[in-house]
């Protein structure tokens, strides 16, 4: 609420002064490429936060629909996505030269893999727990890459009512890595630890200075 109340008074203030500049946030700092919208900025960023967050947006709804006993419409949101997704003209494709205004390629004759994206139905999609299986499976198609699924682990391991084991699935993973990457052959996520990092230790000793406690280490560490 804070950062809420932050960027509303910065919002009154600018306008204030002069109302006729378009106040907005966004978290890649390019809302949308004028080449896709007029009110769009002069970018030509190859990622902008209307266009490619807004699944973020519509997954987190689905996860929120099944955990409130909705399925359908969770499922529903959940296609508007491989919908999206199955668009051939958003492929890539061998031989094709890359427009970044577009995100797309300009010679798209023949697939660079097999892409195959169905929609889940009643009977595929589930309720409950498969329901909740899928939306997060889509979400870590989606966002791959985007440095989200630490996060969305740290989420689902406390998460009362479809709980997944963040401790399982890092280590899994990292079981399955070892053989390919020898730096990690030592690795092992513990619980209760590398959930966080460990804080500075100039940090601590900069802050208990004066003999007053006010910053501990995670725990662990």
């Amino acid at each position: 609420s804070n950062v809420d109340s932050v960027i509303k008074q910065l919002s009154l203030v600018i306008h204030q002064t002069k109302p006729w500049v378009k106040f907005g946030i966004s978290p890649f700092g390019v809302w949308r490429n004028k080449n896709k919208d007029p009110e769009g900025s002069a970018t030509k960023a190859g990622q902008t936060n209307y266009d490619d967050l807004f699944a973020d947006v519509l997954l987190w709804y689905a996860e929120c629909l099944v955990e409130a006993g909705d399925a359908a419409t969770a499922m529903t949101y959940v296609n508007m996505i491989r919908t999206r997704a199955a668009d051939a003209t958003g492929w890539v494709y061998k031989g094709g030269t890359y427009d970044a205004p577009t995100a797309t390629y300009s010679t798209q004759t023949t697939p660079a893999d097999n892409y195959k994206i169905g929609l889940y139905t009643a009977a595929t999609f589930g309720t409950g727990a498969t329901a909740m299986k899928a939306v997060r499976f889509e979400r870590r198609l989606e966002l791959a890459m985007e440095g989200n699924r630490f996060f969305d682990l740290q989420r689902y391991d406390k998460d009362a009512k479809f709980p997944l084991s963040m401790a399982t699935v890092i280590n899994t993973y990292i079981s399955r890595e070892k053989a390919q990457r020898p730096l990690k052959v030592d690795a092992n996520f513990v619980a209760g630890k590398n959930e966080y990092y460990p804080i500075p230790q100039g940090e601590i000793d900069n802050l208990n200075s004066d003999g007053k406690i006010r910053l501990k280490q995670n725990p662990g560490y």
